[in-house]
């Protein structure tokens, strides 16, 4: 059974796999409470590699990475976006957005929801705190070393399966985006209100078995306390 718990991102190793619209929505959410993140991805979307260019140490990486370069070992306290002083010992190459835009993969993101552009309304009044590594790669599972959040947003069901065992047999907290069976923990909805004078978060959970509920009644209680 989940129980209800805040975490103080600033505090743990967050990892991201996957680089669509999903990943996206997660990213953008993390880095308004200052998490500091990688996402590894062969693929990004445009909002990821937005997310990367406005925040204030966001960093796009291109991969030619020779496995054994990065192959961390568990006690290893190196972090794969910390490569200033490795540089010269990795073959990768550091880009820019609008080089990395316009001569690399993206995926093609013309969702154009109502939630989406809410996200993006919401955004531009919101000062992302944290930061963005997005890493251009398939993942391995030398990454999920110093990791302790995962989540997993890729399309690939087998993939996201065999990750989320890894993970909870070896105690990092994953989060399945497709299932939340394969997840030792689910994100709630909630949202910030001003009550007394005082800010508080409201938070609202249906133990994943109904996110439709679950935003409907967030959007309903949002309404509420905005009278």
């Amino acid at each position: 059974m989940f129980y209800p718990i805040m975490i103080d991102l600033e505090k743990v190793n967050i990892l991201i796999v996957g680089g669509g619209k999903i990943a996206s929505r997660k990213a953008r959410s993390l880095l308004r409470y200052g998490a500091s993140i990688k996402v590894i991805s062969p693929k990004f979307s445009l909002e990821l590699l937005e997310l990367a260019e406005k925040t204030k140490n966001g960093r796009i990486y291109s991969q030619n990475i020779e496995k054994e370069s990065i192959d961390l070992k568990i006690d290893d306290k190196k972090n794969i976006c910390d490569l200033e002083k490795e540089k010269k010992s990795l073959s990768i190459e550091k880009r820019d957005y609008e080089d990395f835009k316009e001569n690399n993969q993206l995926i093609n993101s013309n969702d154009k929801s109502s939630d989406i552009i809410k996200d993006a309304n919401e955004e531009k009044n919101t000062k992302l705190a944290g930061n963005i590594c997005l890493i251009e790669r398939e993942f391995n599972f030398d990454d999920l070393c110093d990791i302790d959040l995962l989540y997993l947003a890729t399309d690939d069901i087998k993939l996201n399966k065999e990750i989320a065992s890894y993970c909870i047999s070896n105690n990092i907290l994953v989060n399945s985006v497709d299932n939340h069976k394969q997840s030792s923990f689910i994100n709630t909805a909630f949202f910030e209100e001003k009550f007394d004078g005082e800010d508080i978060v409201i938070s609202v959970s249906s133990k994943g078995k109904s996110p439709k509920n679950t935003k409907n009644l967030k959007n309903k209680l949002k309404e509420y306390f905005s009278k």
